[in-house]
């Protein structure tokens, strides 16, 4: 059963939404503040009016960027006239809206809509999982601020990130500061509009060495193929570093004994 948290001002408009929702949904209503429901709170859907939203805003818009790529719906219930309104840049956090008096039917209907968009994301995200827990190479997604948006255990690896929680941390976070400059520069490059990024980079060093990695970026991009940031991909590289240096090493080696042999 979906959880669907219900942030309305006045407390008879939301005893009087929840008592229907409540029938099909399990209803979250906030104890500590509408901001504090949002951060802490389990939903799947949230239904919030005209009032609050002007006031959770940013708090909304910070939990649906948390829960990427994964659709977190939310639900404007307002009058029509402020509908009428509403510019589209102040309903960017909204998926549908929902004019007074609220119709059961409609509400019902809009819901089970984005419910039913939620659980295929869920779905879909659940199989990319999977497929990227799989791979050998590390792989990143981070959005336009460099924000991470996901991450596979090989990228973990490979940066030697053992924290928790990596999703809406930055690459400097994640990877540290030497190995996040040359990842930041990938990342710059596609957003300034290159279509792919090759290179090399140290990641970090250790006792026994460092650790080397190739380095591949490319857009990230939305249904309607609009750029939404950037996907990372490393290869360890480390031994193939080593058999370079060797290689050279060697060929220096050479050309230090054919010096004198050239002067004879």
């Amino acid at each position: 059963m979906a959880r669907v948290l219900i942030l309305v001002e006045a407390e008879a408009d939301q005893s009087r939404l929840a008592g229907p929702v409540a029938e099909w949904h399990d209803v979250v209503v906030p104890r500590g503040g509408a901001r504090a429901a949002i951060a802490d709170a389990g939903f799947d859907l949230c239904i919030v009016d005209a009032q609050t939203f002007l006031r959770v805003r940013p708090a909304l818009r910070e939990r649906r960027r948390e829960q990427q790529p994964l659709l977190l719906p939310v639900i404007l219930v307002t009058s029509p006239e402020e509908a009428e309104r509403a510019q589209p840049a102040e309903l960017e956090e909204v998926d549908e809206v929902v004019t007074t008096p609220v119709l059961e039917a409609e509400l019902h209907a809009r819901m089970e809509a984005l419910e039913r968009t939620r659980r295929l994301s869920l779905l879909a995200h659940a199989e990319l999982e999977q497929v990227l827990a799989s791979v050998a190479s590390g792989v990143c997604v981070v959005d336009a601020e460099g924000q991470i948006l996901r991450a596979n255990p090989a990228f973990l690896r490979l940066v030697a990130f053992e924290g928790a929680r990596v999703v809406g941390r930055s690459l400097r976070d994640v990877a540290g500061l030497e190995a996040a400059e040359a990842l930041g520069e990938a990342v710059g490059s596609i957003l300034s509009g290159e279509t792919s990024y090759a290179g090399e980079l140290q990641l970090r060093c250790e006792d026994d060495g460092c650790v080397y990695s190739l380095l591949e970026a490319t857009p990230f991009r939305d249904l309607d193929g609009d750029l939404r940031g950037v996907i990372l991909s490393l290869s360890d590289a480390t031994e193939l570093h080593e058999r370079e240096s060797q290689l050279a090493q060697a060929l220096a080696d050479l050309a230090a004994l054919q010096d004198p042999m050239v002067q004879q």
